[in-house]
């Protein structure tokens, strides 16, 4: 082996180089390696049609969190964030629903369809806050593993103590929270559709699953712990594209002495006796190491990054039934004219345009939408989450031109009837461009360029099993101490040395930064 390090980051996505920072930060010697020509993994900005630039993967920010920002520097090292004020829902031909955030204009909004909903909301809000604030304490603490020492049983003493600051009637809320359907929990205190829609997308985001499946009203929780800017609940859109963000902490970590390599894909982790030696690249270069962090998802780590000889068959078969799949197709579009949208004509921009753009008209859709995937096809009607990034950002596209971000759902890991993404990309592309332009009958003609990432794309190019950004599904059964596994919770992994930094581990998905925080403070443990 040709080099010493104390830490090896496998991976230069956000989290491992949030990692490779807090490493660095700390005096220890670190190098990140990277497959990729750019850093960034599902979190980079990349020039997908000449002189349009935008975000590949992930297209808003709201979970990372303050303290990596100011701990990190990020603003001194170029990371500048937007807040995203306007909700837009195109509901029909000729209605939608614009919330903005300002309580009095939402109220009057949510009032249009029903007298009793924001009564409603107000109930809901306050039974989930004192819950998000729970969940909002856990994401920074690390959650006990399995291996039972004095640090296991410290933090399960810690969760006893925030369940104690909870009423008995908040934890009454809790445990239905976490085991209930999101369908059953809205409609407890909703009447409408449209106070429902918000909520509802949020729980079935990056999930693959509908709002029937129990357990989903977790997701409402987790969408409430989003903060940018100091204003709670908020999402924002980073100047430069998501990659800004990767960006600033890899300029963070360089800062503080850490290596970064591009183009550098690892073959396998290297472990003798049970602790890990380094690493091999692909083309045969060993690296030695005192520990290896894996930015990389639960099944690309231990199936396949690590010798089957190194782990038990017990625990291989649970990571091999590890639940990935996100439904999610991803496109970028370059636009020559903002869409027109039937409902609220204007090519001018306005605050149609200016936030998250959703084409979710009902309840019903949502559920007719994953309905179509039960044998193995995409949704016929998908359900489309958009943004336009250079409505705020001119850096992204020419002088009068745009680009704009679209993930739809559900789009299914595997096809029926043996087809290939590979056969299907374009169909399923065609099917988003024609739904979005039955509310917006201008969008198809102002297309200047796409690109399409089906969930086979997303894990071929991006290493997403399953296509899913967040590593893993967001299950009772795969959250805090049993994500992605009890021997592999909290960072930790079976061997010593070795540690997972990636949305694979607590608390899940989303540009948080928080497992890349936690696998570097239980690194340095060590180092």
């Amino acid at each position: 082996m040709n080099a010493t390090y104390d830490a090896i980051i496998v991976g230069g996505g956000h989290n491992g180089l949030t990692s490779a920072a807090y490493l660095a930060r700390a005096g220890k010697r670190v190098l990140v390696l990277e497959k990729r020509h750019i850093v960034g993994g599902a979190s980079a900005t990349e020039e997908f049609a000449p002189g349009f630039r935008n975000s590949s993967c992930s297209f808003v920010v709201g979970y990372l969190r303050p303290q990596i920002i100011e701990e990190l520097e990020l603003a001194k090292h170029g990371l500048t964030i937007k807040h995203i004020e306007n909700e837009f829902f195109a509901l029909s031909d000729n209605d939608s629903m614009l919330l903005t955030g300002d309580e009095l204009h939402d109220e009057q909004e949510i009032g249009r369809f029903s007298a009793r909903d924001n009564a409603g909301l107000e109930r809901m809000r306050t039974m989930l806050s004192p819950l998000s604030d729970f969940f909002a304490r856990r994401m920074l603490r690390p959650p006990p593993t399995s291996k039972g020492g004095w640090r296991d049983k410290l933090e399960w003493a810690r969760v006893g103590l925030d369940l104690m600051r909870l009423s008995r009637e908040d934890r009454y809320r809790l445990a239905q929270v976490m085991t209930q359907s999101a369908g059953s929990l809205l409609d407890r205190y909703l009447e409408s559709d449209q106070a429902k829609l918000p909520y509802a997308f949020g729980a079935i985001s990056g999930n693959m699953n509908d709002l029937d499946t129990p357990t989903t009203a977790y997701r409402l929780l987790h969408g409430q712990l989003c903060e940018i800017n100091g204003i709670s609940g908020a999402w924002g859109l980073p100047m430069g594209g998501m990659g800004a963000i990767s960006d600033a902490i890899c300029s963070a970590a360089e800062s503080r002495g850490a290596e970064v390599r591009t183009s550098a894909a690892v073959r396998r982790v290297l472990v003798e006796g049970g602790h890990v030696t380094g690493v091999e690249l692909e083309d045969g270069e060993h690296i030695s190491a005192r520990a290896v962090l894996s930015n990389a998802d639960p099944k690309r780590t231990f199936l396949g990054l690590l010798d089957e000889e190194h782990l038990n068959e017990g625990f291989r078969q649970d990571i091999n039934a590890y639940r990935m799949e996100s439904g999610t197709f991803r496109m970028n579009f370059a636009l020559n004219s903002l869409p027109n949208f039937t409902c609220k004509p204007g090519v001018e921009i306005g605050p149609q345009h200016e936030g998250m753009i959703y084409i979710l008209p009902s309840i019903d859709y949502i559920r007719e939408a994953f309905n179509d995937t039960r044998m193995g096809n995409w949704s016929s009607s998908p359900i489309i989450e958009a943004v336009i990034p250079s409505v705020h950002d001119d850096s992204l596209a020419p002088a009068g031109k745009h680009v704009m971000s679209i993930s739809a759902r559900y789009f299914p890991r595997h096809l029926s009837n043996g087809r290939s993404w590979d056969d299907c990309r374009d169909e399923a592309a065609n099917c988003i461009i024609d739904t979005f332009n039955a509310y917006a009958p201008n969008f198809r003609s102002s297309i200047i360029a796409h690109n399409a990432l089906s969930p086979l794309d997303l894990e071929r190019e991006y290493g997403l099993t399953g296509g899913d950004v967040a590593h893993g599904q967001y299950e009772l059964n795969q959250l805090f101490t049993m994500r992605p596994h009890p021997d592999a919770a909290g960072c930790t992994t079976p061997i010593e040395g070795l540690y997972l930094c990636g949305a694979g581990t607590h608390p899940g998905g989303g540009v948080s930064g928080i497992p890349g925080y936690h696998a570097a403070k239980l690194a340095l443990r060590s180092l």
